[in-house]
């Protein structure tokens, strides 16, 4: 088994196909390697591949349809039924590049003859890709990505970000959405990178919580690596529009999401060097939240307080920095290691 790490200091962007898979990978032991006193201190994603994992496309024949000339050519039909008979290593091939076929690619009409497939299928989903959500996700994953960076792209993202809300809603409503497959993960982290790339965050907030709250209750799921991956969807979500740049996001964050992210902050068992960025990265979410939306800043200030006593180490670093700033009480010093500790992951991590 080969752990690989993540950071999460790129957060703030749409999520591209290189930052949704690995950074890096090594083979420390990270028992030995590695200060466990210091290791929550800065957020990172850090957690195993499986032993039979492979890396699918740097093996694969790439067939000569599989490129930007030959779909660009295609009607929005074909387009579609392109999508569903082919694999990701193919798709892969061409929708992430922004060349002369772009415009053709994302077309107003190709998107929206996807958005209507993907409508058409999502009562039938089993928790399985045999109806191939995994490539009709990742034409909506990349499309919203490319057109983030080349807003001269052809399709309406307002007008196709909206389409997708009402059968995104059913697909996180159905009956397998939180299976704990393999497969069923990676479907699941497709589905949250592209409701965090269409900036839709707010109208999927209760499949945000469901996921948050799954995770919680059957942490034997995270022993897959794809929902592992899914998590982190989850959370670069969160992160990325816990921001004033989405108000409506912000106005859909309660007592329930503040609820979960301090339960996984605070879930001890997660303090192993597999599973503490699950940690690091809640902790991480709180801050955006405090700094954010000042009504939610007594609540987190007592979670993190409580984080605090969990994990003692977070605030050696901070305790100098105590004196002189006239704190009147026990609590009052408290409120300020809080604010000032959690302040400096967040600075390190950008």
């Amino acid at each position: 088994m080969k752990s690989v790490t993540r950071s999460v200091a790129s957060l703030n962007e749409p999520i591209g196909l290189r930052s949704a898979q690995v950074e890096s990978e090594n083979d420390q032991d990270f028992d030995v390697k590695t200060d466990s006193k210091k290791r929550i201190l800065i957020p990172a994603v850090e957690f195993s591949k499986p032993d039979n994992f492979s890396k699918k496309t740097v093996q694969s024949i790439i067939l000569s349809e599989c490129t930007g000339s030959f779909v660009a050519n295609l009607q929005p039909d074909e387009f579609v039924t392109f999508l569903r008979m082919h694999d990701l290593d193919c798709i892969d091939n061409f929708v992430w590049e922004y060349n002369q076929y772009s415009n053709s690619i994302y077309s107003q009409a190709n998107m929206i003859a996807v958005v209507k497939q993907f409508n058409d299928l999502v009562p039938s989903y089993d928790g399985t890709n045999d109806l191939k959500f995994l490539q009709l996700y990742r034409t909506f994953w990349a499309g919203f990505y490319l057109k983030y960076y080349y807003p001269s792209l052809p399709f309406d993202r307002n007008q196709i970000s909206q389409a997708l809300i009402n059968p995104l809603q059913t697909f996180g409503n159905s009956g397998n959405f939180l299976d704990g497959t393999e497969e069923a993960g990676e479907i699941s982290h497709s589905f949250f990178v592209t409701v965090n790339n269409a900036e839709i965050g707010d109208a999927l907030y209760s499949s945000i919580l469901a996921f948050l709250e799954i995770t919680l209750s059957d942490q034997q799921r995270l022993t897959s690596y794809w929902q592992n991956n899914a998590l982190f969807a989850v959370f670069n979500l969160i992160s990325r529009q816990t921001h004033p740049s989405f108000p409506q996001f912000l106005a859909s964050i309660d007592v329930v999401l503040i609820d979960r992210l301090s339960e996984l902050a605070l879930n001890t068992n997660f303090n192993t060097d597999s599973q503490v960025w699950i940690i690091n990265t809640a902790i991480y979410s709180l801050n955006n939240i405090y700094l954010y939306l000042p009504i939610w800043q007594p609540m987190i200030t007592l979670a993190l307080t409580d984080v605090l006593s969990t994990y003692p180490y977070l605030s050696e670093l901070n305790l100098p920095r105590m004196s002189g700033h006239g704190c009147a009480s026990k609590k009052d010093k408290k409120a300020w290691l809080v604010k000032h500790s959690m302040m400096k992951i967040s600075r390190r991590t950008r």
